[in-house]
């Protein structure tokens, strides 16, 4: 009955629905076929098209997007300037509040409505941002993310478990709309912002029944629910692999939910933007790139300035949307490029991400800005340490709030994590810790590592 299922969906509902809504699924294969290729071009190849594709796009931007026609002839620069991925670097910084006060300037004029799609992100804050998107150009998408999905032992057609968090996605998923694509595409949804344990026992018992072969959704959620089952002593249906997305946890963290179903666990990176934007291969190196569809940036957020393998800000262009450009946009999250050669063979580029708001950091005595996730070194190997919040009410000082296990140990595991503080920071930052029984998430549903009153 599940291969029946899967074989429907895969041979019959995805085609026909990818296609009446003109997502074109045919076409989404072939081009699948073209990035499997494209993945293993040398990087010379690839850095190339992408160059191609970024003259393209900055004369599509010229002619027909009035925002950025207005600030190249502002600042100078012509379709004619554009040589190399380096000329990004003289526009400016696209921010989500310079999109929304200039939605409608940013949008192409020579692309009718009826060929946009009107999309919206959850918002780490609550705050949605909405932007349209090419839908005749959206098998891309669809192909991109059937590739990266690939490395995950998935097949279009597979029963997929979403742990999915923010409030307005899920009242959607209720509509019909939503409830006959979640059909077609083999899934059911699990509330990840509402783990109580009635909801919990509610969705193990939806596992069992339905035996879905990936399991997808907020990294932290299926953190909660993989313990709550493993300290409970409960059986579950273990999937093929897990695919984490949204936030982000601990190496030591995924290790834990990897052990306990005994399959492979993947990093994605991606946003409602922009879709998945990376996604690790099969041996964890890090997560590579869609370089067929974007130019990725890490810069210094205090001087903008590109960091070379060290985290900072990460900018992207997207070279596929021509229904309203990106150009160096500010998704808000911290990661660094990395150098390293994956022994897959790929050639896409490499990264490293920390999910969370750039906005979240920590001042010190001295004025030094330390960015939360940065935090992580002073708990990722303490035994016991289930996740942490800081908070800041005053510059110089922090409050730090544990959430810990039976396999902390109060005297050893603070004196390892004071210790560290200590060596990183001096007598820079004074601080105080706390236990606690529950940490906040955002209304997004997303797990911070800082919240600063600072500025609130």
């Amino acid at each position: 009955m599940k291969r029946f299922r899967s074989n429907l969906s895969s041979k019959v509902l995805i085609p026909l629905g990818k296609t009446f809504s003109g997502r074109r699924f045919f076409l989404a294969k072939k081009y699948q076929r073209y990035l499997y290729k494209s993945q293993y071009q040398d990087r010379s190849i690839l850095r190339a098209k992408r160059i191609a594709s970024l003259k393209k796009l900055i004369a599509h931007c010229y002619h027909n997007v009035p925002y950025y026609h207005q600030l190249m002839e502002k600042i100078g620069i012509n379709p004619e300037d554009i040589s190399g991925l380096e000329d990004l670097k003289n526009f400016p910084l696209l921010t989500k509040s310079t999109l929304r006060e200039n939605f409608n300037s940013l949008r192409a004029n020579n692309i009718p409505i009826s060929k946009m799609k009107l999309e919206a992100s959850g918002g780490t804050t609550g705050t949605p941002i909405q932007l349209f998107i090419d839908s005749t150009t959206q098998y891309r998408v669809d192909a991109s993310d059937w590739r990266f999905w690939s490395w995950a032992n998935f097949l279009p057609g597979m029963k997929v478990a979403e742990f999915w968090g923010h409030i307005n996605e899920l009242k959607k998923s209720k509509t019909i709309y939503s409830k006959l694509k979640l059909l077609m595409e083999n899934t059911f949804m699990l509330n990840a912002f509402d783990l109580s344990e009635e909801n919990m026992n509610m969705y193990l018992k939806l596992i069992n029944q339905k035996k879905p072969d990936i399991f997808h959704g907020y990294a932290s959620a299926i953190l909660r629910f993989t313990r709550y089952i493993r300290d409970q002593g409960k059986k579950i249906h273990k999937p093929k692999s897990i695919i984490l997305t949204a936030d982000k946890i601990h190496q030591k963290e995924k290790i834990e939910i990897g052990s306990f179903y005994n399959c492979g666990v993947y990093d994605e990176y991606g946003c409602r933007e922009f879709s998945i934007i990376a996604h690790e291969c099969e041996y964890h190196t890090g997560l590579h790139v869609a370089d067929e569809h974007f130019i990725i940036e890490v810069i210094d957020p205090e001087n903008g300035h590109e960091n070379t393998n060290e985290f900072g800000e990460i900018i992207i262009t997207s070279l596929v949307n021509y229904s309203m450009p990106l150009i160096r946009y500010q998704i808000g999250d911290l990661g660094r490029i990395l150098d390293d050669k994956c022994q897959c063979g790929r050639t896409l580029t490499l990264i490293d991400f920390i999910s969370g708001r750039t906005a979240d950091f920590v001042i010190t005595k001295s004025g030094k800005k330390v960015y939360g996730p940065l935090f992580i070194i002073a708990f990722d190997h303490v035994k016991g340490v289930s996740q942490f919040l800081i908070e800041q009410h005053e510059i110089g000082k922090i409050q730090i709030k544990l959430l810990v296990d039976n396999h902390f140990n109060n005297n050893n595991g603070l004196i390892s994590i004071k210790n560290k503080l200590t060596t990183v920071f001096l007598d820079d930052l004074d601080y105080e810790i706390d236990f606690v029984n529950e940490l906040y998430l955002s209304r997004s549903g997303k797990r911070r590592t800082v919240i600063s009153y600072l500025n609130n």
